[in-house]
């Protein structure tokens, strides 16, 4: 409705001759149409991002039916040979031993496979309980640093590309972010679209949380500059840091995803949503935890959504 007023009005104004209120209008009717177009995209880039997640936790699924499989013909394989020991003396325990070897080198690979899936999805520590006791409790975390990084005009990039060039772009970016992620030991917690979510402090507590989540936000800066040059793209990241308590924990019985939940994630968002193009925005909270360490450009205060007014600052780098 709001769109089709603000056509209405811009036919009346370039009837009447009225130039400037005519291009207004026309600014408010593109303004409207951008936004359609982006929240399509948006939507269709968590849909193929939960297709992803689904084909990985049917693969997972799949290898440990796998392994199950080889596991029940490994002790089919050793009733066999205990008989066929009885009959065959000395032979039959070199055949024996030879199918068992073979058999255990099997179930060894095929464990080692779902393994790395399951690391895959899960942090280490979280994959590590789940596989010994079957569960994953939720667990409180005092004190964790969360950063979320989001593409600047990524609507506009959208509108000249085509879909399998849009997503290999984005998988350069998410690449280059998962190489610093782990050169600086903080978990990647997940991809919405083009954004993307990372935590440091947890499921292992860690004293250098903020400087590790700090540091790696300036390597992604240099990263994502070094993928837009070599693919000659003129795309910016907006980058958003926040630090206190949260709850992380696994989602899901058979198809596992690990989140976390807390006023501190949502901080963490309004951190980058409310930052700048090609700069690192971090709260209070965060400036007081890396303070001495690193040097910092005072915003002032600004209001934020649900937050109120908060006084927030922009990373510039080490001290």
């Amino acid at each position: 409705v709001e769109k089709e007023t603000a056509g209405l009005m811009e036919r009346v104004y370039e009837a009447l001759g009225n130039a400037p209120e005519a291009l207004r209008f026309t600014r408010v009717v593109q303004a409207y149409t951008d936004s359609m177009k982006y929240m399509d995209l948006r939507k269709e880039l968590s849909l193929m991002e939960w297709r992803k997640q689904q084909a990985e936790d049917s693969l997972r699924v799949a290898e440990e039916k796998r392994l199950m499989q080889a596991e029940a013909e490994a002790r089919v394989a050793a009733q066999r040979n205990r008989k066929l020991l009885a009959f065959g003396g000395g032979a039959g325990v070199l055949a024996l031993a030879f199918v068992l070897w073979r058999r255990l080198g099997r179930t060894r690979q095929e464990k080692a496979r779902s393994e790395a899936i399951l690391h895959n999805v899960l942090p280490e520590e979280v994959a590590r309980e789940l596989r010994e006791t079957g569960t994953a409790q939720n667990r409180a975390f005092e004190q964790v640093t969360i950063l979320f990084t989001d593409f600047q005009d990524f609507t506009e990039l959208s509108a000249s590309l085509t879909q399998q060039q849009l997503m290999a772009e984005i998988e350069a970016c998410f690449t280059a972010f998962a190489g610093i992620c782990q050169r600086h030991g903080v978990e990647k917690i997940k991809t919405i679209g083009d954004a993307y979510m990372a935590v440091a402090g947890l499921p292992v507590p860690r004293d250098d949380h903020a400087e590790a989540v700090a540091a790696m936000a300036l390597g992604m800066l240099e990263g994502f500059r070094g993928v837009m040059r070599a693919r000659s793209l003129a795309m910016q990241v907006r980058i958003g840091i926040h630090s206190g308590p949260v709850v992380g924990g696994v989602i899901g019985r058979h198809k596992f995803i690990y989140d976390l939940w807390g006023d501190t994630v949502n901080m963490a968002s309004r951190m980058e949503s409310h930052g700048e193009p090609s700069r690192v925005h971090v709260s209070q909270a965060t400036r007081d935890l890396l303070e001495g360490r690193f040097r910092f450009a005072e915003r002032g205060e600004i209001k934020v959504k649900g937050k109120g007014t908060q006084t927030t600052y922009f990373l510039l780098g080490r001290d």
